[in-house]
């Protein structure tokens, strides 16, 4: 028995220096808290504040590229008038090129049969002198240099 109060004696001697052993909260640790708390804010207050100069900054982004946007559409619409006159202007450069080939077919037509009817008469011309040059020896002779008979 002796033993077990020993032994009961040493576990509460042990338990009591352990429980001692443990430091109380301070006044110094209250402090850090406190410091610590007041650097935590105004940590937050400083990202708080970068993160709105961020988000301004992204909104003036956006502007930029509203007003880019704007321009581009402008852009585009001249491009868009720009080809309706250029094919305006094509298309007026081919109608003027189909009535100076119109003008031209109509105008030359009265030549064409001219040119037919002074063909037939060369040909009847040669015949007269062909066969004149049957009877006359120089006009056949003149008729050959050239070739025509």
């Amino acid at each position: 028995m002796n033993k077990l109060v020993i032994i009961i004696v040493f576990f509460s001697c042990t338990a009591i220096s352990k429980a001692s052993t443990t430091v109380p909260f301070t006044l110094e640790d209250r402090d850090r808290l406190i410091r610590l708390e007041q650097r935590m804010d105004a940590l937050e207050r400083t990202m708080d504040a970068r993160f709105a100069a961020q988000d301004a900054k992204f909104t003036t982004m956006d502007a930029k590229f509203t007003a880019m946007d704007a321009k581009f559409d402008s852009l585009q619409g001249q491009i868009n008038d720009v080809k309706t006159l250029m094919y305006f202007v094509l298309g007026g450069m081919l109608g003027i090129i189909g009535f100076i080939l119109w003008d031209r077919r109509t105008f030359l037509k009265p030549f064409e049969s001219e040119a037919k009817e002074l063909h037939k008469t060369d040909e009847q011309i040669i015949l007269a002198l062909r066969e004149q040059a049957k009877t006359n020896p120089s006009l056949a002779e003149i008729l050959r240099s050239a070739g025509l008979l």
